[in-house]
């Protein structure tokens, strides 16, 4: 994995790590990169269990104050 990696924590979803270069990475059980679909969209699971939509560009902007 890449030195610059973020935990998604601050945003609401402990499990996720994101990297400048925007690749996501689910943390437990096991490290997965997670693939963007063709909108650039992401499904991930929130702290509360609940399934959220993201983008790729609405993620990093969030994570990365851009």
């Amino acid at each position: 994995m890449e030195n610059n990696i973020i935990n998604l924590s601050s945003i609401g979803f402990d499990n996720y790590y994101l990297t400048e270069s925007g690749r996501l990475y689910k943390a437990a059980p096991t490290e997965k990169e997670i693939k963007a679909d063709k909108l650039n969209r992401f499904y991930l699971i929130d702290n509360c269990g609940n399934e959220k939509r993201i983008t790729k560009r609405k993620l990093y902007n969030q994570v990365f104050n851009k």
